[in-house]
C-alpha cells in the first residue's frame, strides 16, 4: 500500500518528532552524568560506554561535545538494532528452509515451559542458559551469513 503524498509527510513528521525526543533523553542523561561525575555521586561504580565518551580526550585534549557523544549513542542504537534484526531475519529464514532444525528447537523450547511455574513470568537467566541448541541456530545464522555488508 503506497502511502499518499500528505501520509508521508505525517510519517515524515512523526519521525522527526521521535528522533528529537530520544535526543533530549540522551541530553537528560548526558547532563545528569557530567553532573555525577563533578560532584563524585555516582550510582554505579562500575565504567561504562557514557563513561568513556564522557572521558575521552583526542591528541590535543579536546573532548567530546554533547552533540557529538549523542551521535555516537545513536549510532550504536542503530547499529545494535540493525544487526538484532537482521539476525533474526535470517535466522528465520533458515529455519524455515531446514524443518528440522525448527522442530528440535522448538521442542527445546517447549520442554523449559514444562518445567516452568504457571505463575513465572518472562525468562529467567537460568531458563535463558538452557537455550543450547537455540543459540547454536543463532551462532551458526551468524557464521552463515555476513552481516556487515548490510550494515554498513
Amino acid at each position: 500500500m503506497e502511502l499518499e503524498p500528505w501520509q508521508s509527510i505525517f510519517q515524515d513528521l512523526l519521525t522527526i518528532r521521535h528522533l528529537r525526543n530520544l535526543v533530549a533523553t540522551f541530553h537528560s542523561i548526558v547532563d545528569e552524568r557530567r553532573s555525577q561525575k563533578k560532584t563524585g555521586n555516582f550510582l554505579t561504580k562500575k565504567k561504562d560506554m557514557m563513561d568513556a565518551l564522557l572521558d575521552v580526550e583526542d591528541e590535543d585534549g579536546r573532548k567530546l561535545t554533547d552533540e557529538e557523544i549523542i551521535d555516537v549513542l545513536l549510532m550504536y542504537l542503530n547499529a545494535g538494532h540493525e544487526s538484532s534484526g537482521h539476525t533474526m531475519m535470517w535466522a528465520t529464514i533458515l529455519i524455515q528452509e531446514h524443518p528440522e532444525v525448527f522442530q528440535k528447537a522448538k521442542a527445546e523450547q517447549e520442554e523449559i515451559l514444562k518445567r516452568r511455574q504457571l505463575t513465572q513470568k518472562g525468562l529467567t537467566l537460568k531458563e535463558y542458559r538452557e537455550m543450547e541448541y537455540l543459540s547454536k541456530v543463532i551462532d551458526e545464522t551468524l557464521r552463515v551469513v555476513s552481516f556487515s555488508l548490510m550494515v554498513f
